[in-house]
């Protein structure tokens, strides 16, 4: 995304702290949590915002900084500019507060106030951000995001429906069965203390006989 005004060119844009000289491509292995990774950046975001490293890590196979360094050297995603991170970084009555301190206008979107503010101050808004290092998709890395989401919304929808289908045939091991699976697969399981890839499904299939036999008898 080309740069519309001067002032968005603030020291920030310089700073390449997590981008690695010898970094790799994704492994396709790798793909589901990269591509759900990067999911967390289609607005300005940097890695303190993203919770544990270590939950990360177990999804990516790898630490979370090595996994940025990825997405960052196959062009998925870039360093963010003053004017996206403003809004991320702050709420809507910050970003008021702030212009009204400088004599703006405080009307209008965060994104509007956020682009008043770095046109009147631009290193002063860089301050306020600090050091954070904030980055956001590229055009390419959106459009790899939005595929990947509704690739997960229409696998999601097979499974549901392949679910009722065996639940109106009263396959209840079948239909568990299916959600486990499908649970497993996930970047993120489903569930605290589950082990969905060992699931055993008979607490689940006693538990649905019982509610299709009583509504049945209703």
């Amino acid at each position: 995304m080309k740069k519309t005004d001067a002032a968005e060119e603030s020291p920030r844009s310089t700073k390449q702290t997590y981008i690695a000289t010898e970094a790799k491509r994704p492994e396709r292995g790798n793909d589901a949590a990269l591509l759900f990774l990067l999911s967390k950046f289609t607005f300005a975001n940097c890695l303190e915002n993203l919770g544990e490293a270590r939950v990360w890590r177990q999804a990516l196979k790898t630490d979370l900084s090595l996994a940025l360094n990825q997405l960052l050297a196959a062009g998925f995603l870039r360093s963010a500019d003053l004017v996206s991170i403003l809004p991320s970084a702050f709420g809507s009555s910050k970003l008021k507060v702030l212009a009204k301190e400088r004599g703006l206008p405080v009307s209008g979107t965060k994104d509007v106030l956020a682009k008043r503010l770095v046109q009147a101050d631009a290193d002063g808004m860089a301050k306020l951000v600090g050091n954070a290092n904030y980055f956001t998709c590229s055009e390419k890395g959106l459009d790899s995001v939005l595929k990947f989401e509704a690739g997960e919304k229409e696998r999601r929808r097979l499974v549901e429906q392949d679910c009722l289908k065996a639940l109106q045939n009263s396959q209840f091991r079948e239909a568990s069965m299916k959600v486990a699976a499908y649970e497993a697969s996930k970047v993120f399981k489903r569930g605290f203390g589950l082990d969905w890839e060992n699931y055993n499904p008979s607490d689940d299939v006693s538990i649905l006989s019982f509610l299709f036999s009583t509504l049945q008898n209703v």
